[in-house]
């Protein structure tokens, strides 16, 4: 405030005169030469030969201009700038406390109760603040002098820049007055040293509950401030703090990753202990709805709640095969994405993945069972797919023919989407055995044959709409790209990548829905009123397997083997944990599948998803 009073008292003066003397004699006064405005030119003294000098300078060069003269000597003793104070004018500071207690009660009607020294202190520390700042100090005294909980975030961002910036006197007052919040002794240390001791302090207070009120309101702030973020995430890197024996006192808005790992592995050590789970919900609850628990992980929380939360009960209730596949539809997908995100977080972390997917396995287990009892009324209605959607779109339409996307990375997709766009999630049932050569013949042509040839498929659809259709990889579609009235855009990221990579390829799932989804984006941009995303088969999700986890079946004549299904030539005995299916082909004329989530010894799941997408308008 400071700042704003002694340039009113300048231009007050330079509005009707040309010359003004700021006589400011008191020791603590020469910061205000630092807030004298830049568009006029200033002239500084502290003798006779200097007052001569800068007439002599001021007469000749600058006779029609404002000019300010600042000096530090007193009114009275000047000699040759004295003319101006009495022609022009003059603004006096005898006494930095006295003008300033002037402009508090003059401006706000205010009496400060602090000492000379003190008034000095804040009319320094009052630059660039509001009238509040002072009312503060008048109602509270120089416990306000400094507001530590506002000041430590730039001093902590950058401590030696900040005191650099700040004269000696209040420099020495900010120290003391952080030291004292901190709560220790006013020992003199270097800034940056004095600014790691208070970040941790701040930081260990989220540990446990009895954490003091005010480090924890800083740290929220601190926590919630763009301007200040790298420096809070440099002094959590640099803080090593034991979490003690009970983790789960620490406050939820917590910066620390190694803590939420802590969490996670307790809940996976408890997760037959459904009480301690009840007694541990809300917290998690409300770290998901943490802004520093969403940042440090945007959907963990998330997960675990929807791992935690899934009901089983309705399960049992599933009598036919229509009822079963809606649960899925409806509610079972929710917990194949939270466990799949779980596994892509903790993928190489036995201690947590190995609980997850026994208690997930124990849930699937309890689904497949019903899945496998009404699977007899299981009817494809993949084959042909690409033909159905096309005759019937009359306007321009492009399908994204993926492989290996789920119906749950389907709506994820379809989430990202549904704020620019009218998205519409429905399902397919593929075709089985569920492999790329036959559920991909399937999704291109109607006649059911098995087409190895990737080309050859697409010749099929180009004989029946000739120059009407066109096909691309979906990574080569760009803005340029809309030549034709049908487009069909092969995408097989997750398929390939799951051939090389196994299970790691879960970690590279979450770039590759972001990517559908502008790639969609992009293809409705071309002029494409509808976009379709489908897929020829999904996968399964199987966390940590070992060899001796897969399942033995000795199955009787010859054999062509997967890990999910068997083709045989003859009808096998002592099936009932197989899914029994009637085919012929080639030299096969049944299909074997295991009724469970684990593979035989020696890939795929039979619920596909497909979507459409289109504008709004």
């Amino acid at each position: 405030m400071i700042d704003k009073w002694f340039t009113q008292d300048i231009e007050k003066i330079l509005k009707e005169k040309n010359r003004i003397v700021i006589s400011a004699p008191d020791k603590n006064a020469g910061f205000l030469l630092k807030l004298i405005p830049e568009k006029y030119p200033v002239f500084q003294t502290g003798n006779e030969i200097q007052e001569l000098k800068a007439k002599y300078e001021i007469e000749k060069n600058y006779p029609d201009k404002k000019i300010i003269i600042f000096t530090d000597t007193p009114r009275e003793k000047m000699k040759f700038i004295r003319e101006y104070c009495e022609t022009c004018g003059c603004i006096d500071i005898k006494y930095l406390h006295n003008y300033v207690k002037e402009k508090v009660h003059r401006t706000l009607e205010l009496n400060l109760p602090l000492t000379p020294d003190e008034v000095a202190t804040a009319a320094k520390i009052s630059i660039g603040k509001t009238d509040d700042y002072w009312r503060d100090l008048a109602h509270k005294g120089k416990s306000r002098l400094f507001d530590i909980g506002a000041e430590i975030h730039p001093f902590l961002n950058n401590p030696g820049e900040y005191c650099n910036k700040l004269d000696n006197q209040v420099k020495k007052e900010f120290l003391s007055r952080l030291n004292k919040w901190l709560g220790r002794e006013n020992i003199e240390q270097p800034p940056e040293t004095l600014a790691k001791e208070a970040a941790e302090k701040i930081l260990g207070s989220l540990i446990t509950g009895s954490g003091e009120k005010k480090f924890k309101e800083v740290y929220k702030k601190w926590a919630d401030s763009k301007k200040y973020e790298q420096s809070l995430d440099h002094y959590i890197s640099e803080t090593v703090h034991g979490f003690g024996d009970n983790i789960w006192s620490a406050d939820v808005s917590h910066p620390f990753t190694s803590l939420d790992r802590l969490w996670v592995i307790d809940i996976c050590r408890n997760l037959d202990n459904r009480e301690y789970i009840q007694g541990k919900l809300d917290i998690i609850r409300k770290r998901d709805a943490d802004k520093t628990g969403k940042k440090l992980y945007k959907t963990l929380w998330q997960d675990i709640l929807s791992f935690l939360e899934f009901k089983t009960d309705a399960i049992n209730s599933l009598s036919t095969f229509d009822k079963t596949l809606e649960f899925y539809t409806r509610h079972f997908y929710k917990l194949d994405t939270a466990v799949r995100r779980l596994y892509s977080f903790f993928l190489n972390e036995p201690e947590i993945i190995q609980p997850v997917h026994e208690y997930y396995t124990s849930i699937l287990t309890l689904f497949l069972d019903k899945w496998h009892t009404s699977f007899k009324d299981y009817r494809e209605n993949q084959t042909g797919l690409i033909e159905q959607i096309l005759d019937n779109e009359p306007g321009k339409c492009a399908i994204i023919a993926g492989d290996g996307i789920t119906y749950e990375i389907s709506v994820i997709v379809g989430e990202k989407l549904k704020n620019r766009y009218k998205t519409n999630c429905k399902f397919i049932l593929a075709d089985f055995p569920s492999t790329t050569e036959n559920n991909m013949s399937r999704i291109y042509m109607k006649t059911g044959s098995i087409e190895p040839v990737h080309k050859k498929r697409e010749e099929y659809l180009l004989d029946k709409y000739n120059e009407k259709i066109g096909f691309i990889s979906l990574d080569k579609v760009s803005y340029s790209t809309g030549n034709t009235q049908y487009l069909v855009c092969t995408c097989k990221d997750i398929d390939s990548i799951a051939e090389k990579m196994q299970q790691n390829a879960l970690k590279f799932i979450s770039q590759i829905e972001k990517e559908l989804a502008e790639k969609i984006g992009q293809l409705i941009k071309c002029g494409y009123k509808k976009v379709y995303l489908t897929s020829d088969h999904g996968f399964v999700l199987t966390g940590l397997l070992s060899e001796s986890d897969k399942i033995e079946f000795d199955f009787k004549g010859k054999t062509e083997k997967s890990e999910r299904f068997v083709k045989t030539a003859e009808k096998q005995e002592k099936t009932e944990n197989l899914v029994e299916i009637k085919q012929s082909g080639e030299e096969f004329n049944y299909i074997y599948f295991i009724k469970a989530a684990d593979p035989l010894k020696q890939k795929e799941c039979t619920a596909i998803p497909t979507a459409a997408y289109h504008p709004r308008n």
